[in-house]
């Protein structure tokens, strides 16, 4: 009994590990996207403080279509995070390999 004990805290143990490096991969692949996202928010706000000055600096009889093309604006790409391996933990009840209370309340 003891034993057997021994061997299934050992391999939730190993799981726990797993799922760590997992649910690091997922923050990892999260945190690269919302850098882009970031880099691409500010990349627009550049464009749009351009884009303000242009037309705000000449009168509305001076603006040709051409320049409303030129000038466009990127549209935001919305992004889906990574929650595979937060709701495998969820649904299986593994998340009770984890000892840290904080991780277990979020």
């Amino acid at each position: 009994f003891l034993a057997e004990n021994q061997r299934e805290h050992y391999i939730e143990k190993l799981r726990a590990k797993q799922y760590a490096k997992s649910l690091l991969n997922d923050l990892k692949k999260d945190t690269s996207m919302i850098n882009k996202i970031i880099k691409q928010a500010k990349g627009g706000i550049r464009r749009s403080e351009k884009v303000l000055a242009y037309f705000s600096n000449k009168p509305i009889e001076q603006i040709k279509n051409f320049d409303l093309f030129v000038n466009e604006i990127d549209i935001y790409r919305p992004y889906t995070w990574n929650r595979t391996t937060l709701e495998q933990l969820k649904n299986t009840g593994s998340i009770r390999y984890f000892t840290n209370d904080s991780i277990i309340s979020r």
